[in-house]
């Protein structure tokens, strides 16, 4: 059977970032890796904020998923990381599978392509 407990444990074993943003446009979780995408030391550092400030510079009102209701697969991006730095990133969104506190969030992935 599969459980949450499993699907988390997969997906934080899975060496990209994934972030999770509600409809809001804030960050509801991120996994570790993200977090070292995104140069920032701890979870608490994003979680509650607005993902513009950390993933999208461009897209602040521009969303492909949440404004245009579109998924993004395997593109090329820029994510801005904490220190203000911008790299290039494989991109990956789709709406959520129905997260309790994320209903019609966004489900957000991210590889760091700058090596």
């Amino acid at each position: 059977m599969i459980t949450k407990e499993l699907i988390k444990d997969i997906l934080m074993k899975c060496p990209f970032g994934v972030v999770v943003i509600g409809k809001d446009r804030k960050i509801r979780w991120a996994k570790e890796a993200a977090c070292t995408i995104a140069a920032v030391d701890d979870l608490a550092t994003i979680v509650g904020r607005r993902c513009a400030e950390f993933l999208c510079p461009d897209e602040q009102c521009d969303c492909p998923v949440l404004d245009h209701g579109r998924e993004v697969n395997n593109a090329v991006s820029i994510l801005r990381r904490y220190d203000g730095s911008l790299i290039p990133i494989l991109r990956n969104e789709r709406r959520s599978l129905k997260m309790s506190r994320c209903r019609n969030g966004r489900l957000h992935h991210q590889t760091d392509q700058s090596q």
